[in-house]
């Protein structure tokens, strides 16, 4: 997801929940960079998680979430009345996740530096990954791992589709978001 904007909550994606009706969001393998809110007390550029009593949560399973913003400042990912997200081999702005979801100390993510802009906007559009020293070539889940996730979803994803990019690439390498590279 990218370049989107919105005058409210959530120009990426924006998630709602209640207690009568709960809501869950798996996000796998994406990424979602340079979207923007432009109203002034708009949140969650990247992705807007509101639910009411915990009934709201976002699942990231290696994927980017860096480089969205309201303004000047970074509003990648906002929780409002008890929503929440679980991260696992992710980047949330600066952050990087493990698999446990701890932050791995030490170790930033730059979406300035590290993520191009959108290669090909007026048709299949990706975000390449920069630089040797970038956390998301290394922190990411593989084939294997993707598999294994896939496994524990009801319906199983198949592994044609966690094992391969956007662009048709195979991840054989522990690499996050949509591309790989070639």
């Amino acid at each position: 997801l990218y370049g989107n904007t919105a005058s409210a909550n959530g120009a990426g994606i924006g998630v709602y929940g209640t207690a009568a009706s709960s809501a869950t969001f798996d996000l796998i393998s994406c990424t979602i960079t340079s979207n923007e809110v432009n109203g002034q007390t708009a949140l969650g550029a990247g992705i807007y998680v509101n639910g009411k009593t915990d009934a709201c949560t976002v699942n990231l399973f290696n994927t980017i979430v860096s480089g969205n913003k309201r303004g000047t400042e970074i509003l990648d990912v906002n929780y409002v009345a008890g929503g929440k997200t679980y991260n696992k081999n992710s980047i949330i702005g600066l952050s990087v996740y493990t698999a446990q979801g701890e932050v791995v100390s030490e170790v930033t993510f730059d979406p300035v530096s590290m993520l191009s802009s959108l290669k090909d906007p007026n048709g299949f559009g990706y975000c390449s990954l920069l630089g040797n020293n970038n956390p998301a070539r290394n922190f990411g889940l593989a084939s294997d791992d993707l598999i294994l996730l896939g496994d524990n979803f009801d319906p199983v994803i198949p592994k044609q589709i966690l094992t391969y990019d956007q662009k048709g690439n195979h991840r054989s390498l522990p690499v996050m978001g949509a591309y790989v590279g070639d």
